[in-house]
């Protein structure tokens, strides 16, 4: 029984011939909002269970080490492409309208 001609798996239009996926720009836009979606609503379920006052009692005693680890935890949610809405909402929450203003304008600054 001869193989040639039978390619070695099966045709997708999702993976190439080096066994890697290739999307078209459309797929990859949903693929990436509902990526977005889950790692938003995984967020909202753990933040979800956390008391405000214990995070600020957690951000107090990290002294500057708050603003700092605030700071990289912006950088990481929009480089993973988070809503920042809710960041920066976080860090009036946490700072006060003015530190928080502050450290969310050296955050986004910072990222560039």
């Amino acid at each position: 029984m001869s193989t040639k001609g039978i390619p070695p798996y099966p045709k997708s239009s999702l993976i190439n011939q080096n066994g890697k996926m290739k999307l078209k720009p459309k797929q990859s836009l949903v693929m990436l909002t509902l990526l977005c979606i889950l790692g938003t609503a995984f967020a909202l379920l753990v933040l979800g269970r956390l008391d405000p006052d214990q995070i600020r009692a957690v951000v107090t005693r990290a002294g500057v080490w708050g603003p700092v680890c605030y700071s990289l935890i912006y950088i990481l949610a929009t480089l993973l492409v988070l809503p920042s809405t809710a960041l920066n909402l976080m860090g009036g929450g946490l700072f006060g309208p003015w530190l928080g203003t502050l450290w969310t304008t050296i955050a986004a600054i910072w990222q560039l």
